[in-house]
Formats: C-alpha cells, structure tokens, sequence
C-alpha cells in the first residue's frame, strides 16, 4: 500500500462521530501499525473501531483499524484489510441545508446564507443577492455534531431560483481548504446520505 508510510499524517474520527484526532505513522509491524497523536490519547480504548483518512494529491485514502494498545501518545491500530479510495473529482454532493457565515474577501461585506447542498468539493448555497462570478467568500459553518469547517469558496456558477423571484443559487468550489476539514464533510455528506436512505430519499450526485 503505497499510501501506507512511516511519517504519513492521517486524520482519526472517534465512534459516535464524537470528535476527530490527527497524527502520523510512526510505526509499521507485520500485524498492526502505531499512530503518533498530535495530543493525548484519553479519547482511545482497546478495541474500539477507528475510521481513518489518509490524504493525497488524487483521492481520499479510508479505512477502518481496530484500537490494540494505547500508550500515551502512541497508539497501536490493527493493519487495514478494506480500503477505499475516493478519487477527488468523485466526490458525492447531497441535499442539507446549513447555516453558513460568509464574508466577500474583497468588500469584507458579511452574510449569512444557507446551503442547498454540499460536497467535499464545495457548496451550493442559497442567495437573496446576485453574485459574480468568480467572487471568493471566507465562510465557515457546523458540520458533524456542531465541528466548525473554515475555508475560501470560489463562486463558480450562479443560476437564479426559476420557482422564487429574487433567489439566488451560487455553486462554489472549495479553494483553500484543510484536509481535515475536508475530511470532516465527506463524513458529514456520508450520514446524510444515510439519513436520507432511511426515509427513502435518494438525494445524492456528482459534483460539478
């Protein structure tokens, strides 16, 4: 596994979605692998079931580990047998609408807006103002269990509601973002997913 290295850094989501750890690789043995935190450990048990991030220039490395040891700020993972790879122009979009704070980096004008949708990628966010295209917002909004995301989002396409006078949808693309972060809302598009597939709605699509 080529994306499995000494030194790789890598984000760590706790079960029950209850907070997320980063660190590195520090050590690789024939049946486990240990993780140097970027913290303490206080947060680890003995066979807990750990999802992983690994990320890359390409795609978005994930994997489940089971918790062996901890000790300290070291922690001993169980060698992953099922990886995903999620190829970065492959990341799913779906339907959540969430509160976001945006401020036009050019102006410093603030807004507080509301998505339609939402991707690792970027956002499509729901307007009573007319954009141009190419305008860069800071903005920052909740995700997973209230974990706040902050990044820069591009306006790429602004398209006006055909059902609502004055209504705006800008889709925009994620410019500056950490991996964390980005790891944070794939999480947050996949339990959607599934609440969504729960009440028998499939609200799921690429993004563009």
């Amino acid at each position: 596994m080529k994306f499995f290295q000494i030194k790789k850094k890598l984000n760590m989501i706790l079960p029950n979605y209850y907070g997320i750890k980063t660190g590195e690789i520090f050590q690789i043995n024939n049946d486990d692998f240990v993780v140097l935190l970027d913290g303490y450990s206080a947060n680890f048990s003995p066979s807990q079931s750990i999802e992983f991030s690994i990320p890359s220039n390409e795609c978005l490395v994930k994997f489940y580990s089971d918790v062996i040891k901890v000790n300290g700020q070291e922690v001993s993972f169980s060698l992953p047998k099922d990886v995903r790879y999620i190829q970065r122009r492959q990341y799913s979009r779906v339907e959540h609408s969430v509160p976001v704070e945006a401020v036009n980096i050019n102006t410093t004008d603030k807004y507080v807006l509301a998505t339609k949708n939402i991707s690792g990628g970027g956002l499509k966010i729901i307007s009573d103002k007319k954009f141009k295209v190419g305008c860069v917002f800071d903005v920052s909004f909740n995700v997973m269990e209230n974990m706040k995301v902050k990044t820069l989002l591009k306006i790429l396409r602004v398209e006006p509601n055909k059902l609502k006078e004055n209504e705006y949808y800008l889709s925009g693309q994620f410019i500056e973002i950490s991996e964390k972060d980005r790891f944070l809302i794939i999480q947050a598009t996949f339990k959607r997913q599934l609440e969504l597939k729960c009440k028998g709605i499939n609200s799921t699509f690429d993004y563009g």
